[in-house]
């Protein structure tokens, strides 16, 4: 059972006999809860240092899972029992879901093999069932998921769970080809034949025990998130590092629910699509503007040629206003040098552009930066264009300031309306993946 802890702030707790302590906020009801799993030798606690405590402080109930390995467990006398362990976690998710809507995992080293193979359990023992898991998305820490030549085979006789952390493994081999077969591990909203669990590896650049192509080997490129540190330092920040809560809370929660919602938004279009198509005759163009939190200028901007490109019966209209019509064009617009570095920020924009064109083929995406820089950060957004496999019409564009910014987004707007000029006469519709898709991507 889940000892269950409500608390307005977070606070440390003695583990039970079934090791798994939920802190939730007393009064109020959350949808998403976050579960880590400690590695080799590690503990509840201990490992993530004041990590947890952050994500909590950040409005998400905490789950810890603590489980005996390594030296601990030798001394405790326990035998060496990864089936347990994973069977034991799998009780106290399944116990999770009767309250949480959206569950993330994050396994740090030997918990990164836990948080796949008990995920791995769950989706299994669901192929054929119509209730879907609560799983959101595995977060795999440092994890050697093909193993690490630092793993000795002729200790595992007498530390048992170190034959599963040893290279190449027939364990990770087996793993791995469930995973290709079974799962889309990208952050996508569906995927035909398959279950979508996005998973996220955190990688220490400074790591000696676990190589980068171990933590890597099939993760999405886009979901391959670097820190600074060793293999235990990322996992125990200094005070006032907030890089791997940024990347829990950002790059992780915030972009897979950004995707889970607009699914649901998107399906309750298509429930009302009938209803939408008899409407009065009417022609809009729907957009959706995207920025970071210093992007209150641009979006002054956006609304303001926005407003402008509404004429002659034709309605350029924010999603805001509208949030179950399809998208016609996502904008997003950020400084130059918050590009050129690929801040969270920028990052989290093209996640939610490349979210959009999964589901809207047709869709057309326009990035813009903003600032002295703009000819740099052109040429980094041209190359993760090239770098992706991507759907849609990409624009990229570069503007030194607001007048030149403004410019920019006339003459996309412009564009936009201009290739499809049958919208001044035709009634609104949902778009089909049929439609026709002009895939020309302009430099500027």
């Amino acid at each position: 059972m889940v000892k269950r802890c409500r608390q307005d702030q977070f606070t440390e707790q003695e583990f039970d006999a079934d090791r798994f302590n939920l802190h939730a906020f007393r009064e109020t009801r959350r949808e998403v809860v976050v579960v880590f799993v400690h590695g080799f030798g590690g503990h509840g606690y201990k490992t993530w240092a004041n990590v947890p405590h952050d994500v909590f402080a950040r409005g998400y109930d905490v789950g810890i899972f603590d489980y005996r390995s390594g030296p601990r467990r030798l001394m405790s006398g326990a035998r060496a029992a990864f089936d347990l362990w994973v069977q034991q976690l799998r009780r106290h998710l399944e116990d999770l879901e009767k309250d949480y809507k959206h569950i993330f995992l994050v396994g740090h080293s030997l918990g990164g093999k836990v948080v796949e193979a008990v995920a791995k359990e769950i989706l299994t023992a669901r192929a054929h069932s119509r209730k879907p898991s609560s799983l959101a998305a595995l977060v795999l820490v440092a994890s050697p998921r093909a193993g690490t030549t630092l793993a000795p085979r002729i200790l595992t006789a007498l530390i048992g769970e170190l034959s599963l952390l040893t290279a190449f493994s027939p364990y990770d081999a087996a793993t791995e080809r469930y995973y290709k077969e079974n799962v889309e591990r990208a952050n996508i909203a569906e995927s035909p034949g398959l279950v979508v669990l996005p998973a996220y590896a955190v990688v220490g650049i400074d790591d000696r025990i676990v190589q980068a192509f171990s933590a890597l080997v099939g993760i999405p490129v886009r979901q391959r998130l670097p820190l600074a540190g060793g293999h235990g330092e990322i996992v125990k920040p200094q005070e006032g590092d907030e890089a791997l809560l940024r990347i829990l809370d950002e790059d992780v929660i915030h972009a897979r629910l950004e995707v889970l919602q607009q699914a649901d938004r998107e399906s309750m279009h298509s429930e009302n699509r009938t209803v939408i198509i008899n409407q009065p005759s009417r022609s809009a163009l729907i957009t959706r503007f995207l920025t970071d939190s210093s992007g209150m200028d641009w979006e002054h901007v956006y609304n303001e040629v926005r407003a402008g490109a509404t004429s002659g019966g034709l309605l350029m209209q924010d999603h805001r206003e509208d949030p179950i019509a399809p998208v016609d064009a996502v904008i997003a617009i950020h400084a130059a040098d918050l590009v050129a570095g690929m801040t969270a920020g920028v990052r989290k924009s093209l996640a939610v552009a490349r979210s959009e064109c999964d589901k809207w083929p047709t869709l057309t995406v326009s990035l813009n930066s903003v600032g002295e820089t703009h000819a740099l950060a052109t040429e980094v957004l041209n190359e993760y264009i090239a770098g992706e496999d991507i759907t849609g019409a990409w624009y990229v564009s570069g503007a030194p300031n607001l007048s030149a910014l403004r410019d920019n987004l006339a003459r996309f707007l412009e564009s936009l309306r201009n290739r499809d000029p049958r919208r001044n006469t035709l009634p609104m519709r949902p778009r089909q993946a049929t439609d026709a898709i002009d895939t020309m991507r302009i430099e500027e």
